[in-house]
């Protein structure tokens, strides 16, 4: 199978995806707090790629938001969400269409 790490060995240092608006420094911060950090999962029976949407407090805990490419919402515990995907290399340049939908009717249903 071939890796993200196989990939970038032949990359260019510079090179991000079109999708992609910059390529998150992993030493500088934790790249599972970038909003819009495009998630790949670690096995894909349990969940599929997702996106960071939020962070926020629910019950005292600090939880991260994110929405599946299938457009399935989670509260994930930092534990929770390193177990279940591998760091994020990149920003995304816009949200997916499942999670721009589900954002919307969120809107909707507040206003």
């Amino acid at each position: 199978m071939i890796t993200q790490d196989d990939i970038d060995a032949f990359a260019p240092e510079e090179y991000i995806p079109e999708w992609a608006e910059a390529k998150i420094d992993n030493k500088m911060w934790n790249g599972y707090r970038a909003i819009r950090g495009q998630l790949s999962t670690k096995d894909g029976r349990r969940t599929g790629n997702a996106v960071v949407v939020s962070h926020e407090t629910r019950h005292g805990i600090f939880v991260t938001r994110v929405i599946t490419d299938a457009g399935n919402c989670m509260y994930l515990t930092n534990n929770e969400i390193v177990e279940l995907f591998y760091e994020p290399r990149y920003v995304m340049k816009a949200f997916m269409a499942a999670v721009q939908e589900i954002l919307i009717m969120e809107s909707a249903a507040n206003d």
